[in-house]
């Protein structure tokens, strides 16, 4: 078993394509979460390795109401420079 977890991962995010590409053409940023119902903290969030669970999360939330992800999509291959893992005992 690893004590320590390589420095680069993959990160995929799942958001609404047009979001995508102004962010792929450098016209906007990641935007990060503020809600007081986040899962975790405040701030973007990435499936570690999961391309297709990305993909089933931009999909679910574009299925809600007040959806800002009309076409579902997902940027990946982010190396993440900080990151909380909450899958180890550690």
């Amino acid at each position: 078993m690893y004590t320590n977890k390589p420095s680069f991962i993959y990160g995929f995010h799942g958001l609404d394509k047009d979001i995508a590409f102004e962010i792929l053409n450098g016209r906007t940023d990641f935007k990060q979460s503020n809600h007081d119902y986040d899962w975790l903290t405040h701030g973007t969030y990435f499936w570690e390795n999961n391309y297709e669970r990305a993909k089933q999360y931009a999909v679910e939330d574009s299925k809600r109401a007040n959806s800002k992800i009309k076409k579902p999509f997902v940027l990946g291959g982010y190396q993440l420079k900080a990151r909380q893992d909450v899958t180890s005992a550690r």
